[in-house]
């Protein structure tokens, strides 16, 4: 038997004793990530997408990449929500008026835990994820 067909076979066991113990649907569903952090940015968490006048091109410049990396990189899985927008600019869009009701500003990146504890900028945001790994999944 070949490398890929024993992996195959491995696959089809493991299929099946999922489908014994739990159903067939239940056995199909894939696991669900869990997110216990939401990270509310502008438009994305891109890098800075031209180089800035007089500056040097920093692709890790964006706030809001920065802050969404930190949180990668300490393993949590956040739920991203774009707010869109410009801060100076009337709220319009829902993610900015939901920023501005926790935080009485509009401006992003903001992260809100678990627990309904609300941390906003982007430096005590990648501080927070460093000072706090994820253990697992999450």
């Amino acid at each position: 038997m070949r490398m890929s067909e024993a992996g195959e076979v491995g696959a089809v066991a493991s299929l099946h004793s999922r489908v014994k113990q739990h159903g067939w649907r239940a056995a199909r569903r894939r696991p669900t990530i869990t997110h216990l952090v939401k990270l509310y940015v502008c438009w994305g968490t891109f890098p800075v997408p031209w180089p800035r006048i007089g500056r040097s091109w920093r692709p890790n410049a964006h706030p809001c990449k920065r802050a969404h990396d930190a949180l990668i990189e300490a393993g949590h899985s956040p739920e991203v929500v774009k707010s869109y927008g410009l801060a100076p600019l009337p709220d319009v869009t829902s993610g900015r008026k939901e920023v501005k009701r926790l935080t009485g500003e509009s401006f992003v990146p903001v992260l809100v835990l678990e627990n309904g504890e609300v941390i906003k900028d982007s430096k005590n945001i990648v501080a927070w994820a460093r000072g706090h790994p994820s253990g697992g999944g999450g």
